[in-house]
């Protein structure tokens, strides 16, 4: 869920699934990046990288359905099979035709959850969410199959552990609320007041503590013409929203969790998000 340079919005909206491995998820890995900036379409930008904030579950008011906890550490193959790599790249998980998970030899599962199959609004044989180590880092991913035909290729999205919440059940049902129908967490936070202005009002269940308007980002960031930051007060803990309203299409808002960024006010949130950029660069 980040803000990635320009086209990772307008990308995740025009083409919601993109193929399971583009080369920016492995040049990613490959330098055993950290951090990346989250791309959000209604915060929903993470599908620009497949495969390749900290609310308890119980805090949610539209939480996922049940998922089963699979086993961990399940041993691999030596071999990359065609349908978990592209361009010769993989990432540290995908799923067999016959719909188990599959673990890459250089990478190491800590969790995994398997998500329903039947609890989506569209056809999926087989999903699972899963924190694991892979180059050196940890990172979260989600990772379904549609068809058990070797020459499909699983798709799914992988971000580092810890983007933007610490709380790894948040991720999930973040990452599987958009398939699944339902809001995603981003949504429930913070929304702008109409369509033309550049005041967040807070959704139900979240307080408002600060704001600014008309926030000018640092470059490595997507300006737009409406783009306010909030600092929000929902389920016991301290978010950043970020809000960003384009010249046409719908507003998408990007949540950090207050730990995640070590920043006790929105000042210091801004220059959380300069130092990223920085560090990247």
């Amino acid at each position: 869920m980040n803000l990635e340079p320009e086209l990772a919005p307008d990308l995740e909206r025009a083409v919601p699934h993109l193929p399971s491995a583009p080369a920016t998820a492995y040049l990613t890995a490959g330098r055993r990046a950290r951090r990346r900036r989250r791309a959000i379409a209604g915060v929903a930008g993470v599908a620009v990288l497949a495969l390749t904030g900290g609310v308890a579950l119980s805090a949610l008011d539209d939480p996922a359905p049940p998922s089963v906890i699979g086993p961990q550490g399940a041993p691999t193959d030596d071999d990359i099979p065609g349908w978990a790599q592209e361009h010769g790249n993989h990432g540290p998980v995908s799923i067999h035709p016959n719909g188990e998970l599959w673990v890459a030899p250089d990478a190491r599962v800590i969790k995994s959850v398997e998500i329903p199959a039947g609890t989506f609004d569209e056809h999926v044989m087989s999903a699972y969410v899963t924190e694991s180590e892979f180059e050196g880092d940890v990172w979260w991913s989600f990772v379904y199959r549609t068809s058990p035909a070797v020459s499909d290729r699983p798709a799914g999205e992988m971000e580092p552990a810890d983007e933007w919440t610490t709380d790894f059940d948040l991720w999930r049902d973040y990452i599987t609320a958009k398939m699944q129908g339902r809001t995603r967490f981003s949504d429930r936070l913070v929304r702008f007041a109409d369509s033309t202005s550049e005041r967040l009002v807070a959704r139900p269940g979240a307080q408002i503590l600060d704001q600014i308007d008309d926030v000018d980002l640092s470059p490595g960031f997507q300006n737009h013409p409406r783009t306010s930051v909030a600092e929000v007060s929902y389920g016991g803990k301290t978010w950043f929203v970020i809000g960003s309203g384009p010249r046409s299409g719908s507003p998408w808002y990007t949540p950090y969790q207050a730990e995640v960024t070590s920043a006790s006010d929105i000042d210091g949130f801004l220059d959380y998000l300069n130092d990223r950029v920085s560090d990247s660069e």
